[in-house]
This record gives C-alpha cells, structure tokens and sequence, in this order.
C-alpha cells in the first residue's frame, strides 16, 4: 500500500523538522521516501536577486542528496 503525506516545514528550524518526522512516523508507521521542494526564491533576472535570497537558499543545502539504506 502507497501512503503519502505533505507538510510544510521551514529547514532553518529544527523543531518543525523534528515535528514533521514525529507526524509522519506516527501515521504511516516510517518514512520510504522524502521529497523535499526548496520554497524560497525570488522572480527576475539572478543577477538582480537580492544577496540575502541566495544566501538563505544556498543555505538550505540545494543541490544536495542523500541516501540511507537503514
């Protein structure tokens, strides 16, 4: 049986990962698979982006991945 479920977190704070992981754990048993769909960001040219946009989404790890087989 596929089960899925979607929450909304902000990677920069701890506890609401540590909550999503409780939730998910406690409807579905474990986790198979995480999607993680980096929310931050700006529209317009990269060059006019603002510094601290690029900071903050650099800081979120984008670009990097990670497999467990436990």
């Amino acid at each position: 049986m596929v089960r899925s479920l979607s929450l909304m977190s902000c990677l920069m704070k701890v506890w609401q990962l540590a909550n999503a992981v409780s939730t998910i754990v406690a409807r579905c048993g474990e986790i198979g698979i995480v999607v993680n769909n980096t929310g931050i960001g700006s529209t317009g040219p990269l060059a006019e982006f603002p510094l601290e946009v690029i900071r903050k989404a650099s800081g979120l790890g984008v670009g990097r991945s990670r497999h467990s087989d436990s």
